[in-house]
């Protein structure tokens, strides 16, 4: 926090005010993050914390939905170290994790692990001190955290698309695609009652059916 701040005026403020707990200091953290990259963080936070996606650069990938379109490129592994701060840690990952698909083209040791920085993150994340604080917004509960995994996916299947090459050939699916079909897989199998009483996630999944796979409102309404 110390190293984000310019002039010795400011340094010497916020020295003379330095936070009384660990609580407090992550309240301070959130607080100061801009408006823009808001929901961007909360993502990120509710993400890590359910533990579903492999790697940093898939989790940017699951974030980018609340980026302005034109800004989405300048949001990667280091933005979201550099926004979050002491929040969350980045370590590099040993081996590339698994997936369905032959990826020879992928470079070697370019996956990253994204973590919170300690326990008590977690912790005063689903506190009601949050919940009550002014980083309000950033307040998690796994209702909360699990709509969220939805959501993610379901907005990332929507924008999934069976393009061609040149000869007819299909483009290999991203990681970040390809792990969002196999959580909706999952999501569909076991929380069907979450996504018919959450009106948000619900047309979003019917957004899908009927744009992307041209499936009727009847057959998606018997299938749930």
């Amino acid at each position: 926090m110390l190293r984000r701040i310019r002039g010795q005026e400011s340094i010497r403020k916020a020295l003379e005010t330095l936070p009384r707990d660990i609580f407090e200091t992550y309240e301070r953290i959130l607080v100061e993050i801009l408006q823009e990259q808001k929901e961007f963080v909360r993502t990120a936070l509710a993400l890590i914390c359910s533990d579903t996606v492999d790697t940093a650069e898939d989790l940017v990938s699951a974030c980018r939905y609340s980026v302005p379109f034109g800004e989405i490129n300048a949001y990667n592994v280091r933005t979201l170290k550099s926004i979050c701060g002491s929040l969350i840690s980045i370590s590099r990952m040993d081996k590339a994790p698994y997936t369905a698909f032959t990826r020879s083209n992928e470079e070697p040791q370019r996956f990253h692990r994204c973590s919170l920085a300690h326990y008590t993150v977690k912790e005063y994340l689903f506190s009601p001190d949050i919940a009550n604080g002014e980083a309000r917004f950033f307040a998690l509960s796994d209702q909360i955290v699990g709509n969220i995994d939805l959501k993610v996916i379901f907005t990332g299947l929507s924008h999934f698309e069976r393009a061609q090459g040149p000869r007819g050939r299909l483009f290999l699916m991203s990681r970040y695609e390809e792990y969002c079909l196999r959580m909706t897989q999952e999501a569909l199998k076991s929380r069907c009652a979450d996504i018919i009483h959450n009106e948000d996630l619900r047309s979003r999944l019917l957004g899908i059916c009927f744009c992307q796979y041209a499936i009727s409102e009847e057959y998606v309404t018997d299938f749930f």
